[in-house]
C-alpha cells in the first residue's frame, strides 16, 4: 500500500475540483445569460442541478463503491466529471448545459464520499483525524475560492474556460492515480445493497436540497417547500429506523460515535451552507 503522502494529494485534487464547481459558476452567470439569451431564473438551475444531484446520490454512491471497488469507483468518477466539465464548457444552450452539469455532478458524487473512505483506510489511528480534516478542509476551501478563481479565469480566457480548466487537471489526476492507488484485486463488499434504504436516502436528500435551494423564491411557508421538508423529515426518520436494524446498512451508525467524524461532518455542512445555500436562499443579507 502506498504511503499516504502519495495518495492524499490525488484525493485532494479530485475533491477540490468537484467542490469548486459548486460555487465557481456563480461569477459567470451574467456572461452565460448573455450568451444563451435566457432568464436568470432559468439559468440558476445550472447551479441548482449540480447541488441537488450531488446531494441526492452521495450516500448511495458511497455504498455502491464498496461493491465495485473504491479505487475503481473514484477513477470512473474522475472520468465522468472530466467529461461533464468538457461538455459544460462546450454547451451552446441551456438544455445542453443542464445535461452536462448533471453529468459533472454524478462524477462529483462518485468521488467525494469514497475519497473520504479511501483516506481513512490508508491512514493509521494517529493521523486519521488529520486526513479527515484535510479532505473536509479542502472541500470547504474550494467552495469559498470558487467565485474568485472563476472571476479570474473568465476575465482573461472567457466563461467557457471556467469549466475547460478542469479537464487538464482531471487528466493529470487520472495519470497519477494508478501509480498511487491500485485498481487490481480490490477488496469488495459481498453483502447485498440496501436498495430500500438507498431509495429513502435519495428521497430525503433530494427533498431537503430542493427545499433549501428554492425556499426563498417559492416562499418558506409555501405548500411546496413545507411538503419537501416534511418529506425529507419523514424519510430521514424511516431511514434511521431501517439502518439500525440491518446487517449491511447504507450508513454504519456507529460512525457518529466518533467525535472526529462528527466534527468534520458538521464543519463541512456549515461551510457549504454559508458559502452556497445561504447566498442562494438569502441573497438580501
Amino acid at each position: 500500500m502506498k504511503q499516504i503522502k502519495y495518495v492524499l494529494p490525488i484525493l485532494l485534487l479530485g475533491n477540490l475540483l468537484c467542490m469548486m464547481d459548486v460555487s465557481i459558476m456563480t461569477i459567470v452567470l451574467p456572461e452565460i445569460q448573455t450568451a444563451f439569451k435566457v432568464s436568470l431564473t432559468n439559468l440558476s438551475w445550472t447551479l441548482n442541478i449540480y447541488t441537488i444531484v450531488f446531494a441526492t446520490f452521495i450516500i448511495p454512491f458511497g455504498r455502491l463503491a464498496e461493491k465495485i471497488g473504491r479505487n475503481k469507483f473514484v477513477f470512473m468518477g474522475l472520468i465522468i466529471f472530466g467529461i461533464g466539465s468538457l461538455l459544460t464548457g462546450a454547451s451552446t444552450n441551456l438544455v445542453l448545459m443542464l445535461i452536462a452539469r448533471t453529468i459533472q455532478s454524478i462524477g462529483a458524487a462518485s468521488i467525494i464520499p469514497t475519497s473520504m473512505v479511501i483516506g481513512l483506510e490508508i491512514s493509521n489511528q494517529q493521523n486519521r483525524h488529520k486526513i479527515v480534516a484535510a479532505l473536509a478542509g479542502v472541500q470547504g476551501l474550494a467552495v469559498a475560492l470558487g467565485p474568485s478563481i472563476g472571476g479570474f479565469v473568465s476575465q482573461y480566457w472567457g466563461w467557457r474556460w471556467v469549466f475547460f480548466i478542469n479537464v487538464p487537471l482531471v487528466v493529470l489526476d487520472l495519470l497519477l492515480y494508478p501509480l498511487a492507488l491500485s485498481m487490481r484485486n480490490e477488496s469488495k463488499d459481498t453483502l447485498s445493497i440496501d436498495w430500500f434504504g438507498a431509495g429513502l436516502s435519495i428521497i430525503m436528500l433530494f427533498s431537503l436540497s430542493l427545499g433549501l435551494i428554492k425556499g426563498n423564491s417559492w416562499g418558506w411557508h409555501s405548500t411546496g417547500i413545507l411538503g419537501l421538508f416534511i418529506t425529507a423529515g419523514c424519510s430521514l426518520i424511516l431511514f434511521i429506523l431501517l439502518e439500525q436494524r440491518l446487517k449491511s446498512p447504507m450508513i454504519n451508525m456507529s460512525l457518529f460515535e466518533s467525535r472526529n467524524f462528527d466534527g468534520a461532518g458538521i464543519s463541512l455542512v456549515l461551510c457549504n451552507f454559508f458559502w452556497v445555500v445561504w447566498p442562494l436562499s438569502f441573497p438580501h443579507f
